[in-house]
């Protein structure tokens, strides 16, 4: 009996605290609670500050990694028409398919065997602020199969350069190219006078 007398004294003494102990453990709770909360919240909006600038400075690199990809996919084929499903998922559904017919027209078809092995060696990229306009100068090589007189086969490299403006647009999340348009580079000519004296 002595032992449940003794559990029952020190349960009064856990329970008999007084109405202002209880009232300065809740304040001491709520003033706690209030200092964590504002310290985590101070810290989660400077992280998305940053996180914010981060995304679009990665948002400026990301168009030039992605442009470059697609011109990888663009310039690289072993053969017309090869690259075709590489570069696919780059584009809107009606450009890819005017790409396939123009690569399908018997002018080109002319080319199948006698260009082969084109490789993207180069690229420059320069987009708007937006990245909605790219204008990039590529340069590539391919293998150049030619019929000698006496009807054997040779390989020669040929290097080519190409400047194309491609319009990009916005699908939900992802990007899509829109239309690709060919330029033509000028280059400076300097001009040398001599002065007579």
């Amino acid at each position: 009996m002595g032992l449940s007398r003794r559990r029952q004294n020190i349960l009064e003494k856990i329970f008999a605290y007084d109405e202002r102990s209880v009232f300065i453990a809740i304040l001491f709770t709520t003033v706690l609670l209030l200092l964590v909360t504002n310290i985590t919240s101070y810290e989660f909006g400077a992280h998305t500050a940053g996180v914010e600038k981060k995304q679009e400075k990665n948002a400026q690199e990301s168009i030039e990694k992605w442009v470059n990809r697609f011109l990888i996919a663009y310039y690289t084929k072993k053969e017309l028409g090869e690259n075709h499903t590489r570069m696919r998922g780059f584009m809107k559904k009606s450009l890819f398919e005017s790409i396939v017919k123009r690569d399908e027209l018997p002018v080109h078809l002319a080319y199948k065997d006698v260009m082969r092995d084109q490789v993207l060696s180069k690229t420059e990229i320069y987009d708007d602020r937006d990245g909605l306009t790219v204008l990039t100068v590529t340069h590539y090589h391919y293998q150049l199969n030619v019929v000698q007189k006496d009807g054997s086969m040779t390989s020669k490299k040929v290097e080519e350069v190409e400047a194309l403006k491609l319009r990009i647009i916005r699908v939900g999340a992802e990007r899509k190219i829109a239309g690709i348009e060919k330029m033509t580079i000028e280059k400076k000519r300097e001009s040398s006078q001599s002065v007579a004296e």
